[in-house]
């Protein structure tokens, strides 16, 4: 029991290290001290630290894919690792943004052209969420991309709609996988990099930048 106990202490102390459990959170604490007549039931102890481990992971994950913006599959996608950086719903930030959370929502998962953001919008959102100019414009042509290939995505998701039971890591490794393949599809095809709509779309976006 003992080892267990230690177990959840080594994973709490590394959270908090890390900023992903505020240091006032003594919820653990209490569980783990309660005294032996009230000892917390062996299945509660292992559910805790496998929830433990994998906060862990996710936020390792997190921080990781972070360091290279420009990596990523998408505006959207970037959105998302900020929000559970920083731990705080899509209605918050879209608040902060002054941008409606139902379309901040579609923008977050690449269900809305990124075009559909006036430039003095997007520019805001950029600035609030700490994106360079350079990682910005990269990040958007994939958006773009993938919201004009979301007929083609659609279809696919359909075809392992079921997915088996995947837990929803699996779920989402999968997402990033598609939209990957996809965006490199496409980045093979001449026509794909030339799109008037969406250079002038960036021209004006970049001076509302400098």
């Amino acid at each position: 029991m003992e080892e267990k106990k230690d177990r959840m202490d080594v994973f709490l102390k590394s959270l908090i290290k890390m900023g992903e459990l505020p240091l006032e959170d003594r919820i653990m604490d209490y569980l783990m001290d309660l005294s032996s007549e009230r000892e917390i039931p062996e299945v509660v102890r292992e559910r805790t630290i496998a929830k433990l481990e994998k906060r862990q992971k996710e936020f390792r994950d997190t921080m990781k894919r972070l360091q290279n913006p420009a990596k990523l599959n998408s505006f959207g996608e970037y959105i998302r690792l900020i929000r559970i950086k920083e731990k705080s719903d899509t209605s918050d930030l879209a608040m902060r943004a002054k941008i409606a959370t139902n379309k901040f929502i579609l923008l977050e998962n690449d269900r809305v052209s990124p075009l559909d953001f006036n430039p003095d919008e997007m520019a805001n959102l950029i600035r609030l969420i700490g994106l360079t100019a350079q990682d910005a414009i990269v990040l958007i042509r994939k958006s773009y991309q993938l919201f004009k290939m979301q007929p083609k995505i659609s279809e696919a998701y359909a075809r392992y709609d079921d997915k088996q039971g995947a837990p929803e890591s699996k779920i989402g490794d999968m997402d990033r996988a598609l939209k990957e393949l996809m965006l490199k599809s496409i980045i093979r095809k001449a026509e794909s990099l030339a799109d008037p709509e969406l250079e002038n779309y960036l021209k004006d976006l970049q001076d509302k930048l400098k």
